[in-house]
């Protein structure tokens, strides 16, 4: 595969096989999704919004933490240990709901369902209305 193919085209599409494979009824909510994230992704102001969340609410950045006794143990080059266990809901999942809900919140969404604990939390703080499903 060249290097162009690892892009999509203007229509989504992967090379001559890739491409939205999604029930019809769920491109408008999939176009809309694209839409807002591609007016939003380089907006300064959401960006900052973005940033502030990950800082404020996760704990971001995570600390590096030089790993003494593991590099001393394998010798050689220094080893350094990125700590996403101590993120607010001690995994990385939150990293990725932060840009969700966010994107959620400016596409006037008000509710929103969810499959993890770190999703809930977030709408949470967001006065977002959430629903866990199993």
């Amino acid at each position: 595969m060249s290097n162009k193919e690892n892009f999509p085209d203007v229509n989504g599409f992967f090379g001559e096989y890739g491409g939205k494979f999604v029930p019809e009824t769920l491109m408008f909510a999939l176009d809309e999704l694209e839409n807002t994230y591609n007016n939003l992704k380089d907006d300064p102001t959401f960006i900052k919004e973005f940033y502030k969340d990950l800082s404020h609410f996760v704990g971001r950045p995570s600390p590096l933490y030089f790993a003494q006794r593991l590099t001393k143990h394998y010798g050689g080059g220094n080893i350094w240990l990125k700590r996403e266990d101590l993120n607010h809901t001690g995994a990385h999942k939150i990293n990725n709901t932060v840009g969700q809900i966010l994107l959620a919140k400016h596409m006037g969404k008000k509710k929103n369902y969810c499959r993890n604990w770190s999703r809930s939390a977030w709408c949470s703080y967001r006065n977002s209305s959430s629903k866990i499903r199993s």
